[in-house]
């Protein structure tokens, strides 16, 4: 069996699509994450490009780190193409107990936010076996 895709004209095509694609839509987006460890730290790295610095909330809660940000569309606006995502986000992480919760910093840049989470420093107590 084959399947035939019917084709109209392309003005039709251009059309349909303007139509789909100018409609207000609200999606939650998952935001790309990097998280880079080292001998100090960690450090959290989270895409959010289009967010400002003032919709992004960072909380704690019982080790669990959660960053979230609602962003609204602009019914206004007449898009002939949208591919950017609108709506909200949250993203959640559960924190080594290593951590020190109290020195964790953020800062938010270029559309993309970094979080420094120090590690607690480790005492190594060497032991005389023989």
């Amino acid at each position: 069996m084959t399947l035939i895709r019917r084709t109209y004209h392309p003005m039709f095509d251009a059309l349909q699509n303007m139509m789909y694609y100018n409609e207000p839509q609200k999606t939650t987006c998952n935001p790309r994450v990097n998280i880079v460890e080292n001998q100090e730290n960690f450090e959290l790295q989270l895409a959010a490009p289009g967010f400002r610095k003032e919709d992004i909330n960072i909380s704690l809660d019982n080790n669990v780190l959660t960053i979230s940000s609602e962003k609204e569309v602009n019914e206004n606006e007449t898009y002939t193409r949208r591919e950017f995502s609108a709506g909200s986000f949250m993203r959640s992480f559960t924190i080594p107990k290593n951590i020190q919760i109290e020195n964790i910093s953020a800062e938010f840049t270029d559309g993309i936010l970094k979080l420094n989470l120090p590690k607690k420093p480790e005492y190594k107590k060497e032991i005389q076996i023989a």
